[in-house]
């Protein structure tokens, strides 16, 4: 009843997430992985906990259909779509 609301949180520039994704060395398939992530959760707003239910299937299905449908761990919606 007498809950507060949580301030909004800061989010990052554009220019600052170019800046931070030239800083991943992505020569490999884990630099590759690894800004693949972050440009995930940078359009699509996902945790890393949540991410880390995203698998192949869901990478084909992304690429295929143009959209895909992940589970989440934290309280809301169970599942998440991603388009």
């Amino acid at each position: 009843m007498n809950a507060t609301k949580a301030p909004i949180r800061e989010t990052i520039q554009e220019d600052d997430f170019f800046f931070i994704l030239d800083l991943v060395k992505h020569s490999n398939f884990v630099g590759g992985r690894k800004k693949s992530a972050m440009i995930l959760m940078y359009l699509t707003g996902l945790r890393v906990s949540n991410l880390l239910f995203f698998t192949v299937r869901h990478a084909m299905q992304l690429l295929e259909t143009g959209e895909t449908t992940i589970p989440l761990i934290k309280r809301g919606p169970q599942r998440f779509s991603i388009r």
